[in-house]
C-alpha cells in the first residue's frame, strides 16, 4: 500500500478501501459549507496559503500575505478482536462516527472561525467533542469564518461588520423577518458589487421559522425566499439557532482551501492492546472579499 502509517494494521487493501469509502461518504453527507462554497486544492504538505485579499478601491490583490491551514483531527480506538473482524463492522461504525464529527467540526470552523485555547484551537463559541483537536502551527491568533467579521491573521476587525439584526419577540413566527432580512442583505451585497448567485444557510430556529406558515395566509417564508437564491435554503448546526448567513459566490469571493481531505491513519497499539486511529484533514476558509457575506441575526 505504500503507507507506513497503515501497515501497522493487518488489513487488506480492499478492507482499507471500504474504510476510506465509508469516511468519504459520511463526510460528504454531513458537510454543508462544501455545497455552496467552491473548493481549491493545494499541495498535501502546504501549511499556509496566500490570502488573495482583493481591495475593491485600488483594484489590487494581496498574494503575499499568507494564512495558516488548520488541521482538524478526530481519534477513536478499536480492540484486537474488532480489528480482526473480517467484515470490519465495528471499525466501519467508528470510522463513520469520526467522519461525522469531522464534518461537523469542519463546518463550525469554516462558518464560525477559530478561537485560541490552551493547547490549540476550537471553533469560535463551540466546544470540541472528546478526542478531537485543531492545530494551526505557531500562529496564536483568532480567525473568522464565513459568518464572522473580516478579521484575519493580518487584518483587523471590520468596524461595522456586515450584519442585520431583527428582534423576533420569541417563538417561530418570525419568518417574515427572515424574508425582509434576506431582501435587505441582497441589496447590501449588490451595493458592494456582489450580484450573486446567492446561497442562504440558517441555524436551527431560523430554519424552523422559515418553514413555519404565516397566519392567516399560511404562506411559507421559504417559498418567498428561495426564488431569490441559487439553491434551496440550507440549515447547519454550526450556526447559532437564530442566526444565518447569506453569501454571494459570483467571482469566487471565498473558497475552501483544502490541502488534505479527511484521511484515516493508524497511530499505535496501546499498552492495553487497543488500536488507536486518527482521522485528520487540513483546510481553511479563505475570504478574498469578506463583504460578499452578510450575517443575519434574529434575537428573541
Amino acid at each position: 500500500m505504500g503507507d507506513a502509517q497503515r501497515l501497522g494494521v493487518d488489513w487488506t487493501q480492499q478492507q482499507w478501501g471500504a474504510i476510506d469509502a465509508a469516511v468519504a461518504s459520511e463526510v460528504k453527507r454531513v458537510r454543508v459549507v462544501e455545497q455552496v462554497i467552491p473548493t481549491t486544492k493545494v499541495g498535501a504538505n502546504d501549511k499556509t496559503v496566500a490570502i488573495d485579499r482583493i481591495d475593491a478601491l485600488t483594484r489590487t490583490i494581496d498574494d503575499v500575505t499568507t494564512i495558516p491551514l488548520p488541521e482538524i483531527s478526530v481519534q477513536f480506538f478499536l480492540d484486537k478482536q474488532q480489528v480482526q473482524q473480517p467484515e470490519l463492522t465495528r471499525a466501519l461504525s467508528l470510522a463513520r462516527r469520526a467522519a461525522s464529527d469531522f464534518a461537523r467540526i469542519e463546518d463550525e470552523v469554516l462558518l464560525r472561525g477559530l478561537a485560541v485555547v490552551a493547547n490549540g484551537y476550537r471553533p469560535d463559541g463551540r466546544a470540541l467533542p472528546r478526542r478531537a483537536d485543531i492545530q494551526r502551527g505557531q500562529d496564536r491568533a483568532n480567525y473568522d469564518g464565513l459568518a464572522g467579521s473580516a478579521r484575519n491573521v493580518a487584518y483587523g476587525p471590520r468596524r461595522r461588520p456586515h450584519q442585520l439584526v431583527n428582534a423576533t419577540g420569541g417563538g417561530f413566527g418570525y419568518g417574515p423577518l427572515i424574508v425582509s432580512a434576506v431582501a435587505e442583505a441582497i441589496v447590501i451585497l449588490e451595493a458592494a458589487g456582489h450580484m450573486g448567485p446567492y446561497h442562504l444557510i440558517l441555524g436551527r430556529d431560523a430554519f424552523i421559522a422559515a418553514l413555519t406558515p404565516n397566519a392567516p395566509a399560511l404562506v411559507l417564508p421559504k417559498d418567498q425566499i428561495e426564488p431569490l437564491l441559487a439553491s434551496p435554503i440550507r440549515r447547519s448546526p454550526a450556526l447559532d439557532a437564530e442566526e444565518g448567513v447569506l453569501v454571494s459566490v459570483g467571482g469566487d469571493p471565498a473558497d475552501r482551501v483544502v490541502a488534505v481531505e479527511p484521511t484515516l491513519r493508524f497511530i499505535e497499539t496501546t499498552a492495553q492492546d487497543r488500536y488507536r486511529f486518527r482521522l485528520y484533514g487540513v483546510l481553511a476558509m479563505r475570504r478574498k472579499e469578506p463583504e460578499a457575506a452578510v450575517r443575519l441575526l434574529f434575537p428573541p
